[in-house]
């Protein structure tokens, strides 16, 4: 439900913040005499990184919570439980398999290692804008 819910509004501010950040940086590089207008620009490329690191963490987190539900019922007391108990708890091990993992309309899987990918991403927009 998670995933449905906010896939769209993820690709949103995946594309928002991207555009953003590289117009920034790209105001700052070309900007050389306006200190106000670098440092404006400054403080939007780092809200920005906050904000896109945030998102990703927070995805990576609900990932590697969904994966590790497995451990933590096999590590529980689960055979002292009643087999209707069991069987729940067998089900839940299964779910390993296919662990939640949240996207921008499965175009962008929201991780730490993907955040990385957009601040490459982000930074070769800048320099092309800056050469147009």
């Amino acid at each position: 439900m998670i995933e449905f819910y906010h896939t769209i509004p993820f690709l949103m501010d995946i594309i928002g913040l991207v555009l953003a950040m590289s117009l920034a940086l790209t105001q700052m590089l070309t900007t050389t005499n306006d200190m106000e207008r670098i440092v404006r620009s400054i403080s939007v490329t780092i809200l920005t990184l906050i904000h896109l690191f945030v998102s990703n963490y927070m995805g990576q987190r609900v990932t590697d919570a969904s994966s590790n539900a497995c451990e933590k019922v096999y590590n529980s007391v689960w055979y002292s439980a009643s087999a209707s108990e069991q069987k729940s708890l067998l089900l839940i091990m299964k779910r390993r398999f296919h662990p939640l993992i949240l996207t921008a309309c499965r175009f962008y899987v929201m991780s730490l290692q993907n955040f990385g990918m957009i601040l490459q991403t982000t930074i070769s927009y800048c320099m092309f804008m800056r050469q147009l």
